[in-house]
């Protein structure tokens, strides 16, 4: 391997410092642009639900260098498939998490640290014998990532090789029954009941883990109410939310609510825009958007795999119970 002098190193780091700040000063100016656009708010969290692997700094980087990305991964990622990025690309960067471990050196004044890939062997040894003291921490680097489009896989060969499946449209009792059967996963109780006033469309109850759902509301409605209130069931119930502003817990759970929709096929209507840009209007100046919808993003993953579960049980129920209609007509 090649060794490289120290005048090469401080280069290195200073190109790379420069880099990352460009990509963290992206994601800033990112982040201060959805509390003025819903719309490009809305683009995100239908883009991120594809990339649910990805962290949501990077979900942002990827959609900011490619917006019609739809599946990506490593150079090695493809070649182990048996395709190739085409040439001439140019690479999505984003950052990727290193593992690095410290170890610390006796001196006659205290300690000196240093990585243990700059340790010698004599040093190693004694770390690996617990006779030097040793920390890890995590460090960020910058990787490439190529979107699918950018290879040369055929698109035919696609469905084969990602077990894509052909997205069915969900009828409304359909995208109820999920709901209900996802809170019910969650010991969620439901209710549909009359509310104290008609402004009211729904209400979470941390205490009781309980929903209200207005009984004024049409079943789209409904339906949109509830997914909010699961929003907040899931990112609520266990934690001092008198602590937390109110905007900040609304934009958590209609970041929820909105996951869901797009999971589910559920129109986004004009309203529903409206309530987002409201809340979004009543963030503070210093505050960061990704900051606040962090722990919404955090469990969007398992979100969304569930309700995927959910949605395949469903439409399973639908076809037996229609190939039990036919065989009767028959």
């Amino acid at each position: 391997m090649k060794k490289f002098t120290e005048k090469e190193k401080k280069v290195y780091k200073e190109n790379l410092k420069k880099q990352t700040d460009k990509m963290q000063n992206l994601i800033t100016e990112l982040a201060e642009s959805y509390k003025n656009s819903p719309e490009d708010y809305l683009e995100f969290l239908e883009f991120s639900s594809k990339f649910y692997n990805y962290s949501i700094k990077n979900q942002t980087l990827i959609m900011e260098q490619n917006k019609g990305a739809s599946l990506c991964g490593s150079f090695k990622f493809f070649k182990d498939l048996g395709y190739s990025v085409n040439r001439g690309e140019k690479a999505i960067k984003i950052f990727v998490p290193t593992p690095l471990t410290f170890i610390k050196i006796p001196t006659k004044s205290g300690f000196d640290i240093k990585l243990i890939s700059e340790a010698t062997p004599a040093e190693k040894r004694d770390y690996k014998n617990g006779l030097i003291a040793g920390y890890k921490k995590t460090s960020f680097k910058i990787g490439n990532i190529f979107d699918i489009g950018q290879t040369n896989i055929p698109a035919e060969d696609i469905p084969k090789i990602f077990n894509y499946t052909t997205d069915t449209k969900l009828n409304l009792d359909e995208q109820e029954n999920i709901l209900i059967d996802f809170a019910q996963n969650h010991e969620i109780e439901i209710a549909i009941d009359s509310t104290s006033a008609l402004t009211i469309r729904g209400k979470y109850n941390p205490l009781t883990n309980s929903i209200i759902i207005s009984d004024k509301l049409d079943q789209h409605a409904r339906i949109v109410t509830l997914s909010h209130e699961i929003g907040h069931a899931l990112l609520h119930r266990h934690i001092e939310i008198d602590n937390i502003p109110t905007a900040h817990k609304e934009l958590q759970a209609d970041t929820i609510s909105l996951l869901i929709c797009n999971k589910l096929n559920i129109p986004i209507t004009d309203s529903r825009k409206s309530h987002l840009a409201e809340t979004l209007s009543l963030l503070d100046e210093k505050d960061n958007v990704l900051d606040i919808i962090s722990p919404a993003m955090s469990i969007e993953k398992e979100l969304l795999s569930e309700l995927e579960e959910l949605k395949e049980t469903e439409l399973n129920c639908f076809r037996q119970k229609t190939n039990d209609d036919y065989e009767i007509e028959l």
